[in-house]
């Protein structure tokens, strides 16, 4: 079946990161290596949390995702590999908010923690 139709995965886990960019203005953009494929399930539950950009008439899906105020995510679906840019102001809390979120990709998911945790980082309460 192919990445794109499949179900939830049991766990989401960052292989690996690394510094892909520095931005002018202190943001930094990661590249980060996941240990499955980005799927429209995934996309879909990221969703939940922010706004999300699919561009289907490229070839795979072109996907950009924004928790406003925390982290931009963007890539190819069907891909392992993504860039995720973090706010300069809150990048410690952006990265351990990205981990989170992904962690509780699944069923059972506790999202209420998620867009509280989210809330708490937009009002400058972490």
């Amino acid at each position: 079946m192919s990445p794109m139709l499949s179900g939830r995965w049991q766990i989401m886990r960052i292989l690996k990161a690394t510094k892909f960019k520095q931005c002018r203005d202190g943001t930094v953009i990661n590249e980060i290596h996941l240990d499955d494929h980005v799927a429209l399930p995934l996309l879909n539950y990221l969703a939940d949390f922010g706004e999300l950009r699919i561009f289907e008439n490229m070839d795979p899906p072109f996907y950009s995702f924004t928790i406003p105020g925390c982290f931009t995510m963007k890539g190819m679906v069907t891909e392992k590999s993504i860039h995720v840019k973090f706010k300069k102001e809150v990048m410690k809390q952006g990265r351990e908010l990205f981990q989170v979120i992904l962690a509780q990709y699944g069923e059972g998911s506790d999202t209420r923690m998620i867009r509280a945790y989210i809330q708490q980082i937009q009002e400058g309460h972490p």
